[in-house]
This record gives C-alpha cells, sequence and structure tokens, in this order.
C-alpha cells in the first residue's frame, strides 16, 4: 500500500515546494516594485534609474515603466520553479503617487 501512494506523496510535496516557492518569488517582486517606485517619487527619477534598481534586484522576461505625477510598473516574469509543476509566468502591475506628501501605492 505504501508503494503505491509514495508517488503520490511525492508529487503533492512537489506541487507544495512549487507554490510556496512561487508565492517568495512574488514577494520578492512586489517588495522591490515598491521600492522602486517609492525611491523614483522621493528622487524625481527617470525612468532609467528606476529600471536599474529593478534589474539589481531581480530578473524579469518584460517591463513597462511609465512615469508622469504618478509611476507605474508592469512587470512580466517566469517564477523559479523547482519541479515545473506549475505555470510559473507572472504579470505584477502596481501604481504609486504622491498624496500630500504621503506615497501612495495601489497592485492594479
Amino acid at each position: 500500500m505504501f508503494i503505491i501512494l509514495l508517488p503520490i506523496i511525492i508529487i503533492v510535496l512537489g506541487i507544495v515546494i512549487d507554490i510556496g516557492s512561487m508565492g517568495l518569488e512574488k514577494i520578492k517582486v512586489q517588495n522591490t516594485l515598491k521600492d522602486a517606485i517609492s525611491y523614483g517619487l522621493n528622487n524625481d527619477s527617470n525612468k532609467n534609474e528606476i529600471e536599474e534598481l529593478i534589474n539589481k534586484n531581480i530578473t524579469y522576461d518584460q517591463i513597462d515603466i511609465k512615469k508622469d505625477d504618478d509611476i507605474s510598473i508592469t512587470i512580466e516574469y517566469k517564477s523559479k520553479s523547482i519541479f515545473n509543476l506549475v505555470n510559473n509566468k507572472i504579470k505584477y502591475q502596481i501604481k504609486g503617487y504622491k498624496k500630500n506628501k504621503k506615497i501612495i501605492l495601489k497592485e492594479e
């Protein structure tokens, strides 16, 4: 009986590890983008400086940075997966602006 259940247990464990790994990667991306937007709004940085800051911290497939009075960043990346059991292409978008000298961040 144990021999029959062992492959199922290994597959479920692999899926759990992959999903956990993807979750940690998403948190890292979220924090990096929030820091980049805060840096851009506080230091009146241009798009190249913001992209350079992001490049130092994460790898991605595609990025789109829009900067006016606010900053909007859309990023597409493949989450690092150990077993590749789950679809790991992720798109994340965040927007930030200043209101009364306070930075407001919104995930879209």
